[in-house]
């Protein structure tokens, strides 16, 4: 097994290993086509047999009574079954590519030509799936701190209740915050807040801020509006999608779907994504275990090979680095 398969399969079930792209991760990830531990796949006849597939729902591993919660914080079932609020446009993913400096996937490059793709779909990097459930997970720790915070308790007690509040909705803004800057000024919540009329840093700022009072509204008052639109400009916005191979996509099912450059290695995107789930996500979603017959927790879908399976390969080169784009904000 090489170094660098050995590095991201340790990264991707503890989270006290160097973080992908840091100069420790450096020393064992390069660009040598052959060296990387993923696999661009399109199908059993491509990756080879699954040796672990990850699939996680918006309501697996939750009690009856955590669902019942859920279902009436939110005056619904549907939280606990999957929203799906991507733009169906394939041409969407091939401008928002373009707008921010990203080598196309080969099928984005078919769709810009005019071309057949072949077997194509929508493909999430971080599931929906696992970040709808994430999200209902977070909205129960919200409820407890807050039972917590206004049970009558010392202040001590009142004070743990706030933490666990914060904490819930910190959780979820970490990760959508690192989404939105994967995406231009007028995608996602910048169709809500006009980010096309603003510059790129104060429609962040627009978007960042929007997203925040989306989350409060969810988890305090129970709007599914605002749950809806969270999800739909994070995790189901093109900052966090790319076209890339249907049967593959389908094989990863809900593991970390790694975007791959044209050597076979992870995108600056990709990298990026992978850290914020990795340092801001639950740590028993991604260790490699089964939770019910059907669905399993874990980081990454591999194959018996013990490669980490992709759904989409850029055929370019990045054209702008965007690794310090509004790292101050």
């Amino acid at each position: 097994m090489s170094s660098n398969k050995r590095s991201f399969q340790q990264m991707s079930g503890n989270s006290s290993q160097p973080r992908v792209g840091s100069k420790q991760a450096k020393t064992t990830s390069g660009s040598t086509p052959g060296t990387s531990p993923f696999y661009y796949d399109t199908g059993r006849s491509s990756g080879g047999k699954l040796l672990h597939q990850v699939k996680y729902g918006p309501g697996i591993g939750f009690s009856a009574n955590e669902r019942g919660l859920l279902h009436q914080h939110y005056g619904t079932k549907k939280v606990t079954s999957r929203y799906t609020q991507y733009n169906p446009n394939r041409m969407t993913y091939v401008n928002a590519a373009q707008a921010m400096g990203r080598g196309l996937t080969v099928q984005e490059l078919d769709v810009s030509r005019g071309r057949n793709p072949g077997p194509t779909s929508i493909d999430h990097i971080i599931a929906s799936g696992t970040g709808q459930h994430m999200l209902n997970r977070t909205t129960l720790e919200f409820l407890a701190g807050r039972s917590t915070a206004t049970g009558g308790g010392n202040l001590q007690t009142q004070f743990r209740g706030i933490a666990q509040q914060a904490a819930a909705i910190g959780r979820m803004r970490s990760i959508g915050r690192e989404i939105l800057r994967e995406e231009s000024r007028t995608e996602g919540y910048g169709t809500v807040i006009g980010g096309g009329g603003m510059n790129e840093a104060n429609a962040f700022v627009a978007k960042r801020n929007r997203m925040a009072k989306d989350l409060h509204k969810a988890f305090d008052q129970g709007s599914e509006g605002h749950y809806k639109r969270f999800m739909k400009h994070t995790f189901d916005s093109t900052g966090n999608l790319r076209l890339g191979h249907s049967s593959g996509n389908s094989r990863v099912s809900t593991g970390f779907d790694m975007p791959l450059d044209r050597h076979l290695d992870p995108t600056r995107r990709g990298i990026r994504l992978f850290n914020a789930y990795r340092d801001f996500g639950y740590s028993d979603m991604q260790t490699s275990t089964a939770l019910t017959k059907r669905n399993n927790a874990g980081m990454f879908t591999s194959n018996q090979k013990g490669q980490f399976l992709s759904s989409s390969r850029q055929v370019g080169n990045d054209t702008v680095d965007h690794r310090g784009r509004f790292q101050n904000l």
